[in-house]
């Protein structure tokens, strides 16, 4: 579980991966992906644990490379999630 903090801190949640804190001892450059399922957007963030942020960007599904909006996209994906 990742949580934004503000603009330039992330929270982690160390949740079923308990080597989380031991591997960024050793090596502090992570990538954490969101992805919302409804909207069908995602982001990646670049961090490096001791620093800053340096790179943070929208990734979108290729739902939207055909028109899709993301109202449409959000009804679509709450109706097929409820309908199962």
């Amino acid at each position: 579980m990742t949580l934004v903090l503000n603009e330039d801190t992330l929270i982690f949640g160390e949740v079923r991966s308990p080597g989380t804190l031991r591997n960024i001892s050793h090596n502090p450059n992570i990538e954490v992906n969101h992805f919302d399922i409804l909207a069908r957007k995602a982001e990646r963030i670049q961090h490096i644990v001791k620093i800053d942020i340096f790179s943070a960007k929208l990734i979108k599904s290729p739902a939207y490379d055909i028109g899709s909006e993301e109202d449409e996209l959000i009804a679509r994906w709450k109706s097929h999630y409820a309908a199962l």
